[in-house]
């Protein structure tokens, strides 16, 4: 596959419709219904601006979920796109119209050094490792689109920091008392 082939397919996302309770059944495979007033509570609660977990400072770690509007975006019916959450590390957030627009650098992960693409040099077929690729900085203007915040970091989390704050994503969405039974169990242990 070539490098692009490659990038699309590690996309992870889901396409999220609220219910308000008008909603009718079958939405399709790719697109997940949730309550409106429970996603609405969530996002508020992790939100950039709202969350005590947004990162502050250049050279955090925070663990974020990308949340893209798609009401006016696609044909698809959804209001919004979910990604997959990543760690990232954060370099700055500019002035943009009335909001601000948040830099940071996405954590590499391992399949990226364990998959590799094809690209043609001089007329010969070489394979190289996506890892290899330059980082990119990652932008995101907070007008429409969010970035939901789980943990920041002055250094690298620990696998143990980091499984908390996947198990708050919306991505591993659990219920309140979920949460609390795998917090008191990891006490008890």
């Amino acid at each position: 596959m070539t490098k692009d082939q490659v990038l699309k397919s590690k996309i992870k996302s889901i396409f999220i419709l609220e219910d308000d309770g008008s909603l009718p059944i079958g939405n399709g495979p790719d697109v997940t219904v949730v309550d409106q007033k429970e996603f609405n509570n969530h996002f508020k609660k992790y939100d950039f601006f709202h969350s005590n977990h947004s990162p502050k400072k250049m050279g955090q770690f925070f663990l974020y979920e990308k949340l893209l509007d798609g009401r006016y975006k696609s044909n698809k019916p959804h209001d919004h796109e979910l990604f997959y959450p990543k760690l990232g590390l954060y370099l700055n957030a500019l002035p943009c119209d009335q909001t601000i627009e948040v830099e940071w650098v996405d954590y590499r992960r391992t399949w990226e050094w364990n998959t590799k693409y094809d690209y043609e040099y001089d007329g010969k077929p070489y394979k190289n490792y996506i890892g290899e690729l330059p980082t990119e900085i990652e932008r995101l203007p907070l007008w429409d689109d969010s970035l939901l915040v789980y943990g920041v970091w002055d250094s690298m989390p620990n696998w143990k920091q980091l499984r908390q704050a996947y198990e708050r994503t919306w991505w591993f969405h659990r219920t309140s008392d979920e949460l609390r039974d795998l917090q008191l169990n990891r006490l008890l242990k």
